[in-house]
């Protein structure tokens, strides 16, 4: 054979192998293709979470507010200390209680305060049925140390120098007059002009005797006290016995009926050591000797 057809022979094997050759790359460029595509087309895992572009809206509740009330504590609440109903009192002065006389006075410092609108049994100069529960009753509410807001009427101080206050706690805003009320430990005492709160102690008063609280059930109580239309800012002196607004049984000075109920500690030292006739209305002659607080 000639050289010419050798060497068509060796050409013609050269393009075979290059065709096989750019076959088989073309092959495996394919085969990377189909790769990626699978890989692109691959089902979603439908445990993962939605994408932030997918709605999770809920149709029955579009506002998304259902069910959000356990969760998430109301707009209204706060976790400040101030106890609810403190933020509330009337204007007054704040103070702190001193010592208690009896279920319806205390003191703080030299100051005595009289509540506004209750009377309760007595405690000195004879202790009437349930005098030591209602004074125990009013330590309870307000024990020595416990500060107070005194809230004035019309009259600030009744004929004695007793500042004459409604009296609210200020840990919780307790109004302390209407609790006693409420609770069996006191009636209803209306002297005008001092009547801002007569009715709430009235019906507090009501509610305890029909559920035969305190003192309704426990004493053989009357009718609650008329109000008295006598000044509550008058003091007594030896130079109006006997006059009117006296009551007859004490005729060396001049003492107010009952109510309100006194004690010593009311009369003023200069109008100590004075008759006492009976009935002795508000128990001043405690010995029975005819002599009233001369001790």
């Amino acid at each position: 054979m000639g050289s010419k057809g050798v060497m068509g022979r060796r050409v013609g094997r050269g393009r075979v192998a290059v065709g096989l050759l750019a076959a088989l790359m073309l092959l495996v460029g394919c085969a990377s293709v189909d790769e990626d595509a699978v890989g692109d087309t691959s089902a979603p895992d439908t445990t993962s979470a939605p994408s932030p572009t997918e709605s999770t809206e809920d149709p029955e509740d579009p506002e998304g507010t259902e069910g959000t009330e356990d969760t998430d504590p109301p707009a209204a609440a706060s976790s400040s200390p101030t106890p609810s109903g403190a933020e509330d009192l009337p204007e007054g002065r704040d103070l702190v209680v001193t010592s208690i006389t009896d279920g319806d006075t205390f003191r703080i410092g030299d100051e005595r305060v009289r509540l506004i609108g209750v009377d309760t049994p007595e405690v000195s100069g004879g202790v009437e049925c349930f005098g030591r529960e209602a004074t125990d009753a009013l330590d309870q509410l307000i024990p020595p140390g416990t500060e107070v807001r005194l809230v004035a009427d019309v009259e600030p101080l009744d004929r004695y120098d007793r500042t004459l206050a409604y009296v609210y706690r200020v840990s919780d805003g307790a109004f302390v007059n209407l609790a006693l009320a409420h609770d069996g430990y006191a009636q209803p005492l209306t002297i005008p002009p001092n009547v801002a709160h007569e009715d709430a102690f009235a019906d507090a008063a009501a509610e305890a005797r029909d559920a035969d609280r305190g003192l309704w059930s426990a004493c053989e109580t009357d009718d609650a006290p008329e109000p008295s239309t006598s000044s509550t800012t008058t003091p007594p002196g030896p130079g109006s016995a006997g006059g009117e607004g006296c009551e007859p049984a004490y005729p060396d000075v001049c003492i107010p009926p009952s109510p309100p109920d006194l004690d010593c500690g009311d009369i003023p030292d200069r109008d100590r050591d004075f008759v006492v006739l009976p009935p002795d209305p508000h128990r001043f002659d405690s010995n029975g000797d005819g002599r009233g607080c001369e001790g």
